[in-house]
């Protein structure tokens, strides 16, 4: 049995990993490959200031081990700053992955879409009312090089250096 060593799941102080969940989803990245997923969920214990996300690496089969492909790509997570009595300001985003015909080194390209929802939370005489403040797509072309898809820096998880 091979050891496997991968990347740090969380460099980043008071944001722990909570689970990492096997992603079975059928990423065929070349015309003969097929890459499964690992979804790595961490998050903080703050209440006012919450964050969480989960990331996504790829792996291929390579002879008689596996080849990470795809490191620390940011699929989807939160983030806030709270304070007293139904005072909150947050974003929810996530991201979605289509895989293109066109390709990069003989691995196709993804297109990561990336939806944005900001929501405020404040205190009135009825209670806490939430409204959604904005909602903004964006999508990015991932391409293959130098043995990874790369990725651009709004789309890399906080473990990840930027």
């Amino acid at each position: 049995m091979s050891e496997f060593d991968d990347f740090p799941v969380s460099t980043v102080d008071a944001i722990s990993p909570r689970t990492v969940d096997i992603d079975t989803a059928a990423y065929k990245v070349t015309s003969k490959d097929l890459a499964f997923g690992l979804r790595i969920k961490q998050q903080n214990s703050s209440g006012v200031n919450p964050f969480g996300e989960e990331m996504l690496n790829l792996y291929v089969p390579d002879g008689t081990g596996i080849r990470n492909i795809l490191a620390g790509l940011f699929t989807s997570g939160y983030s806030g700053e709270g304070g007293e009595q139904c005072v909150f300001e947050g974003d929810n985003s996530t991201a979605f992955i289509s895989i293109l015909k066109t390709e990069s080194n003989k691995f196709y390209d993804l297109k990561v879409r990336q939806e944005v929802t900001s929501q405020v939370s404040r205190a009135s005489p009825n209670g806490c009312i939430e409204s959604l403040r904005k909602k903004t797509t964006k999508s990015y072309i991932l391409t293959f090089k130098n043995k990874k898809y790369e990725i651009p820096s709004q789309l890399k998880s906080l473990s990840l250096d930027k």
